[in-house]
């Protein structure tokens, strides 16, 4: 998949415009399409625990040039297994052996909970990158009363029974 011809247009209008902060959202990637990097002052790659095999790692290029990378739906089969293979992944492609695989820019998230802690620390992290490449303070209104970390994976109503064909008995 290619990007749109018509991106680097829209984001010069939007700039042009007086736009400070643009958001671009582009369609399922893939593992080779990393053509929206040189448009963007920095690069977020979301993707799922549903990657395959640790060896299609090594196929993803957006772990290689990406600047955080979200593993969502981290509440699904192999989201802890998800989240180390792929933050192990961009230790590796970035050279950072001396880092430890948890200081890597690789978040969990659940975007589906509300106050989500994962996509909290995301939120909280984009804000500061922008406020270290730009100089400018960002804080949304309650930003210091959210709670960081990994995602909460309690729910109230638990799922569905694996291989349940019928919603839960009311009785």
């Amino acid at each position: 998949m290619v990007r749109s011809a018509a991106l680097a247009d829209a984001i010069a209008l939007c700039r042009a415009s007086g736009f400070d902060l643009i958001v671009v959202e582009t369609s399922g990637i893939g593992q080779a399409d990393s053509s929206i990097v040189p448009l963007a002052d920095m690069a977020m790659y979301v993707m799922t625990p549903e990657f395959g095999a640790q060896t299609q790692l090594e196929k993803i290029e957006m772990i290689d040039l990406a600047d955080m990378v979200v593993v969502n739906k981290y509440d699904k089969a192999g989201g802890d297994d998800a989240l180390r293979d792929v933050r192990k992944a961009y230790q590796r492609a970035h050279n950072r052996f001396d880092d430890r695989p948890e200081d890597m820019p690789v978040y969990a998230t659940m975007a589906s909970q509300f106050n989500d802690r994962g996509c909290n620390t995301v939120y909280t992290e984009l804000l500061r990158r922008i406020e270290a490449r730009y100089g400018q303070t960002l804080s949304g209104r309650f930003t210091s009363a959210r709670l960081l970390g990994l995602p909460d994976r309690s729910a109230i109503l638990p799922a569905r029974p694996s291989g349940a064909g019928t919603p839960w008995p009311l009785s």
